[in-house]
């Protein structure tokens, strides 16, 4: 369980903005509690991942450490173990793990498309087809 809330933890952190800046402390509080899960059974897992270099904490917030935090949230996402508890998964989570398959395929969510690409593709007789996969 540790290992999953650890990433829990790290993925909302990233998903918030925290490789790039101090995510507020309710912010991501709101992000990771759940029904049977309160932030004082996160704890543990706050201090373990400030020890390993992975995040840092002030009064008012948290910061994803780079390297070493993405690192771990990637291991993370890669252990044959992590899955996510219960029969609902947040949209939030679906929507950061698609964003960092995009970004670690070297696409960024939201990378502009050049227009002569669109204008090219559009200029076919053929209707423009988008499959998502």
């Amino acid at each position: 369980m540790t290992n999953q809330a650890q990433t829990r933890l790290l993925l909302a952190l990233w998903e918030l903005g925290g490789a790039k800046q101090e995510v507020n402390k309710g912010k991501l509080h709101d992000r990771i509690k759940s029904k049977d899960k309160k932030i004082a059974d996160f704890k543990d897992i706050f201090a373990e991942l400030e020890k390993k270099g992975a995040i840092a904490i002030s009064k008012k917030g948290y910061t994803l450490e780079s390297p070493q935090g993405l690192e771990v949230l990637s291991e993370g996402l890669k252990s044959a173990d992590f899955k996510f508890e219960g029969t609902i998964v947040g949209t939030w989570a679906a929507n950061a793990l698609v964003r960092w398959i995009g970004e670690m395929d070297g696409v960024s969510s939201g990378a502009n498309v050049p227009v002569e690409r669109v204008k090219s593709a559009m200029s076919n007789d053929k209707p423009l087809r988008v499959y998502v996969s």
